[in-house]
């Protein structure tokens, strides 16, 4: 799943947010977003099927985020 930081509409990125908390809470996830927002074109890539929370998100499909990032 693609996430881009500039969600316009916020009941839709709280939507997302929450969906997409598990290990890391909603927080830590707009963390993510806040970080990928400083490159241009950046974005949030959440990989739904991995089994390993630390390998969930990434920025831009450049490198892997966990929220201390």
């Amino acid at each position: 799943m693609f996430v881009w930081p500039a969600l316009s509409n916020r009941l839709e990125r709280k939507a997302i947010l929450e969906e997409i908390s598990g290990r890391y809470s909603p927080e830590e996830i707009e963390q993510m977003l806040q970080h990928v927002s400083q490159r241009p074109f950046g974005f949030l890539f959440v990989d739904l099927k991995t089994t390993d929370p630390d390998r969930m998100f990434q920025d831009s499909l450049l490198q892997y985020l966990r929220p201390s990032d």
